[in-house]
Order: structure tokens, then C-alpha cells, then sequence
């Protein structure tokens, strides 16, 4: 894949749809991310779920009780499609949450609480055990699944706040949607007649399940929510925090680390998804302890 050339073949759709005067920027907003596919047949470390691949006793929990593994991804495996070379180059990055189908435990990263009902955590490779090793998951979250791994680009959607700066009409906004649809692979969405249909696309349609670049938002852009979180402002003292923290500088610091759709393994609470964000200095520093998570539902 050659993201230069996604880029301008997504530039020139833009024109297409009736939005010349902000093709350039939109198109600058792509991103090149890990696609996550599920394939039982695949023969690969990198998973969802299945039991840790870490030291004993570094399982992270709650109360008492081990955190749910979500996803283990083998970074030796990932590399060759990390083309903008921003993960470590190996050992295992495993993806933490608790158990959300119990109301006791419930963490939808809304609140300061929560920060202790997920874990972001990278096992260097010198660490790591000859088998996985570690406590089971909760019977109704056992599954065990191999991911099998792409290079793709992935589109802003209209949630962005980048998207959001750009003061979009009406018109233009639903022709960006059109689109969007089209782009993910939604052509049920749009009319039966409708021209778009018929338009080849830049590249595959990206996984709901990814690694790195823009995420397809339930509801808003996630970004706001995770610097205020880490500035210990929860929706107890902002209850519109989101929106509030949308022009706060740090808010842009943010990007996407993981988003997890739904699929064989996960519900999310009505078509929903999970995404874990990191800060861009963060992400350079390997400082995965420093991310947040958020809970959508549609």
C-alpha cells in the first residue's frame, strides 16, 4: 500500500463529492493504521484474548480480581505493517479491561475512578515466557482468537475535531457521510441509485479493529474526554467535560493507540466500540501506563 497515493486518490474523491475547497485538508487527515483481522487459521502470537503472555504476577487487577484480557499483539509481528515506524519494534503489548458486564464493575472511562478498570502494558521481549501464563478470564469472557495483521489507511470521520474546525455545511456535510459510507464498505447505507456505489476505492475498506490511525467514532471525538481525565476532571466536576475540552490545546495531543468494534468476541453496548488513546510524546516514549480508554455505545 502506498499511503501518497491513498491520499490523493481520497483528495480527488473529495472533489468529486463537491468538497474541492477542503480536499487538501481533509485528505491531510488520513492516517495509516494496523488492521486487526480475526483468523482462527492464522498461525501468529498477536490475538484477542487467550490467556496473558506475561510474567506471573504482573496480571493486572481490580478489587482483587484479574482484568479481562482483551488483546495481546506480538510487536515483532506487527512491525513490517507499522509503516510509520511508531510502535516498539518487539515484545508484547496487551490490552486490559474489566469486567463491563458486571454493574459492580463497570468502567466506561467517563470518571477519574475508572482509571483502575483498564491497563495498557508492554512485556519487552527479554520478559516475555515461553508460554502464556496467567490467571483465566471470567467464564462468559472466555475466547481466544488470532489476528492477522495489514497496513491500511484509515478516514477521518465528521466526529473528528479536526473534521469539526472545518464549519462543513449542511450539504457538505452529507455528502462527506456519503462518502465515509462508501469508503468503510456501508453501500447498503446509501441509495440503491446512488453514484457512489459504482466509484472503485483508494484502498480495502479498514477492520473495526485497529492499531493506530483515526478511529470511527460512536459518538464524539474521544480525545477531549482523555486529557481531562489526566488532569483528574471527570464528569463529576464537568458534566459536559467532552465538550468542554474540545478547543483545549491538549485535546489535539492525543491520538488513537487501539479501537476495538464489535465483532466474534465483543459487544459494545448497542453497536458500540472501545478506544484506548495515548499522547503523541507518550506513544514516542513507549509510556503506554499514561493511556486512556473510553466506552461507546450507539
Amino acid at each position: 500500500m502506498d499511503p501518497s497515493l491513498a491520499r490523493e486518490q481520497f483528495r480527488q474523491l473529495l472533489c468529486t463529492a463537491g468538497l474541492a475547497e477542503h480536499a487538501q485538508t481533509i485528505a491531510g487527515l488520513a492516517q495509516v493504521a494496523i488492521g486487526l483481522t480475526q483468523d482462527q487459521d492464522a498461525r501468529v502470537w498477536s490475538r484477542l484474548g487467550g490467556r496473558p503472555r506475561m510474567p506471573v504476577g504482573q496480571v493486572p487487577t481490580r478489587r482483587g480480581e484479574p482484568l479481562r484480557l482483551l488483546a495481546q499483539l506480538d510487536l515483532a509481528e506487527l512491525h513490517p505493517f507499522d509503516i510509520d515506524g511508531l510502535l516498539p519494534r518487539d515484545g508484547v503489548l496487551s490490552f486490559f479491561l474489566c469486567d463491563y458486564l458486571d454493574d459492580r464493575d463497570f468502567a466506561s472511562g467517563h470518571n477519574t475512578s475508572d482509571r483502575s478498570g483498564f491497563a495498557v502494558i508492554h512485556t519487552p521481549e527479554s520478559e516475555l515466557p515461553d508460554r502464556a501464563d496467567g490467571p483465566p478470564p471470567p467464564d462468559q469472557w472466555e475466547f481466544d482468537t488470532p489476528v492477522r495483521a495489514q497496513s491500511i489507511m484509515t478516514w477521518p470521520d465528521l466526529a473528528l475535531l479536526e473534521m469539526e474546525d472545518l464549519d462543513l455545511t449542511e450539504e457538505q456535510r452529507d455528502a462527506y457521510w456519503q462518502l465515509s459510507m462508501h469508503l468503510r464498505g456501508y453501500d447498503d447505507l446509501l441509495d440503491s441509485d446512488d453514484p457512489l456505489r459504482l466509484v472503485p476505492l483508494p484502498c480495502s475498506p479498514a477492520p473495526e479493529h485497529r492499531l493506530l490511525g483515526t478511529p470511527d467514532h460512536v459518538q464524539s471525538d474521544t480525545r477531549p474526554r482523555a486529557a481531562a481525565m489526566l488532569r483528574g476532571i471527570d464528569e463529576g466536576r464537568e458534566p459536559t467535560v467532552d465538550e468542554t475540552w474540545k478547543d483545549a490545546p491538549e485535546a489535539r495531543q492525543w491520538r488513537l493507540l487501539l479501537q476495538l468494534g464489535e465483532g466474534e468476541s465483543f459487544t459494545w453496548c448497542d453497536g458500540g466500540a472501545v478506544y484506548f488513546n495515548i499522547r503523541i510524546n507518550d506513544l514516542a516514549a513507549a509510556r503506554f501506563d499514561r493511556c486512556w480508554f473510553e466506552m461507546q455505545s450507539g
